[in-house]
């Protein structure tokens, strides 16, 4: 008997060419953490004060229980936006409470601040160099659509109302941005925030009829009317229910207004101040021992390892050391473009395209020279001091590699337990410094270290004179 036939050969065949490529294609990728610009560039003004905004819209709710008056609206944006300027830490941000409670005591005005005069006393009293006020509107919608629908059975047609309920917020505030000493309007944008939530489609109860088909029986109808009438078929039952009901699915009011509001005020600190946003970075991987311990050190943001290993593969002249050169000079540009060397980034990405003639790194040297301009903005902007995008523990690594290469033995285990804080089950850190406590010929900690880098690695202690 013949089990696969020609076209299904070729089908497999397929599959498995699929299978391949999509293997090939995915190569390793890191997390890694950058510093990007804001859109509008305030200076070096870092002391802001946001005001309340004012809201006014329009409400057509189907369940009118819950009133949420323009006020709610106002007050959930300002104190959001607020919050998240807090939270992004370039800006000092005057206390809200602490804010209105002296506009009211100097007769200030609460919104507009056209006057320069007034700006200027805000400005004195709060050391504050700009100001945010802004005006929105909102709508709230029950959506809801009649449609008439049928099930056709042989024995009958049931017809009914079929029901689409939509349930939307959709929120849009004007906010400007004003120097307190000048009067000046920095900036001014729209921004708008929604939600949606859309109810499954619902057949409307008190909306069914049955019509029987018109099946005349064979006999004489007059003498008995209903012999011979069609038994009826089973069919799945349809289940009916009212508006009221189904109210009930619907996500809550405040829920969606806070979750526009959040969009609103997380895009409106994406437009003036710098922030961290998280990019996938391929990483190369080899055939030696080296290129594959630097992979898993990036994957652990243990950069600083990263590199010396990957330095190792360039000295390496075996032939597979070889093979694996141009690898490990991409990703030595990787390590110095995340550390903000831009200069030796391009270098490493030049060399690779040398080694390899591989036309997708002139897209890695074009990211570069895009960066080289962020970091310039980013310096206007006042950021000049903190460009190192990888995590504070980096730093820790970073300065305890630093320090067990220039002899400073004591104060690399310090840094290494600064980062054992940050990363408790990094084998990598256990093990280094049971290397540094073997240096000190200090084996009670060094065995313990390398015992404890054993155990969180899962692979068990067999010897300190060895990797874990």
């Amino acid at each position: 008997m013949k089990l696969y036939s020609k076209k299904n050969l070729n089908f497999f065949k397929y599959l498995i060419l699929l299978t391949l490529i999509f293997l090939i294609g995915c190569a390793p990728t890191v997390k890694v953490k950058l510093l990007k610009p804001s859109e509008i560039n305030l200076g070096n003004r870092k002391k802001i004060a946001v005001l309340n905004f004012s809201f006014s819209g329009d409400i057509d709710k189907l369940d009118y229980g819950e009133y949420i008056p323009s006020d709610y609206i106002a007050s959930t944006l300002s104190a959001t936006t607020i919050q998240n300027l807090i939270n992004n830490q370039h800006f000092t941000v005057i206390e809200r409470e602490q804010l209105e409670s002296v506009i009211k005591e100097q007769g200030l005005y609460a919104s507009g601040f056209t006057d320069r005069n007034e700006l200027n006393k805000l400005g004195n009293l709060f050391g504050v160099e700009a100001i945010m006020v802004g005006s929105g509107s909102y709508y709230l919608e029950d959506e809801l659509s009649r449609n008439d629908q049928s099930k056709v059975l042989p024995d009958r047609t049931i017809r009914y109302k079929e029901i689409k309920i939509t349930r939307k917020v959709i929120i849009k505030v004007n906010y400007k941005i004003i120097d307190t000493i000048t009067g000046q309007i920095i900036a001014s944008r729209t921004n708008e925030g929604s939600e949606y939530q859309y109810l499954p489609e619902f057949a409307e109860k008190g909306t069914e009829k049955i019509e029987f088909n018109n099946i005349i029986p064979p006999g004489n109808i007059y003498d008995n009317p209903f012999q011979n009438q069609p038994t009826p078929v089973p069919y799945e039952e349809i289940k009916y229910y009212s508006v009221q009901e189904k109210l009930y699915e619907l996500n809550n009011w405040r829920d969606m207004i806070n979750n526009s509001t959040q969009e609103i005020a997380a895009h409106i600190v994406y437009q003036i101040a710098p922030h961290f946003i998280t990019e996938d970075r391929e990483i190369k991987d080899g055939n030696i021992r080296e290129m594959k311990e630097g992979l898993e050190y990036a994957k652990k943001n243990l950069w600083g390892s990263a590199r010396t290993s990957w330095e190792a593969v360039l000295n390496n002249t075996t032939p597979e050391g070889l093979k694996d050169k141009a690898n490990a000079l991409y990703n030595l540009g990787v390590y110095y473009e995340i550390n903000g060397d831009m200069d030796s980034a391009v270098s490493y990405f030049q060399d690779a395209f040398k080694n390899s003639r591989d036309r997708k790194l002139e897209n890695d040297i074009n990211r570069i020279q895009n960066r080289k301009l962020e970091l310039a903005v980013l310096k206007n902007q006042g950021r000049e001091n903190d460009l190192e995008t990888q995590p504070d523990n980096e730093n820790y690594v970073q300065k305890a590699e630093n320090y067990s290469n220039s002899g400073q033995l004591d104060k690399a285990i310090n840094a290494y337990i600064e980062a054992l804080i940050k990363e408790p089950n990094n084998d990598n850190i256990y093990f280094n410094m049971g290397m540094i406590y073997k240096k000190q010929k200090n084996s009670e900690k060094a065995i313990s270290s390398f015992k404890k880098g054993a155990l969180k690695n899962g692979r068990g202690f067999k010897n300190s004179s060895k990797r874990p």
